[in-house]
């Protein structure tokens, strides 16, 4: 991984998104609750594998695990990937307004 985001560091590319789906990466919204995520540990290794090594790209984390493991898990992992150095945090599949909210208070608790 650390090869692939130093390639695309050095090609131009402007932002690296890692996320947390089982290849072959499937539509959320297609498949529901057949989407296959890994866990969250490994979630998190792939978030800390990418480190910065000095290079300029953007990280971009994601998280497909709403419609598979619920709200509070995508919260969480939202916050994890911020914490270990995403520049953004990304949550797919989000349900409602309610839920939207739920996540921009992780960024509204950063800036206090």
């Amino acid at each position: 991984m650390r090869r692939a985001i130093r390639g695309l560091d050095n090609a131009g590319a402007t932002a690296v998104k890692i996320q947390d789906q089982i290849f072959p990466k499937r539509c959320t919204y297609m498949a529901g609750h057949g989407i296959q995520i890994v866990d969250q540990t490994a979630a998190v290794a792939r978030i800390e594998t990418a480190e910065r090594d000095g290079n300029r790209n953007l990280f971009v984390g994601r998280t497909d695990c709403r419609a598979a493991l619920g709200l509070d898990e995508t919260v969480s992992r939202c916050q994890i990937f911020a914490e270990r150095g995403c520049d953004i945090v990304y949550a797919e599949n989000l349900q409602s307004p309610d839920e939207y909210l739920a996540l921009r208070q992780l960024k509204d608790n950063e800036d206090t």
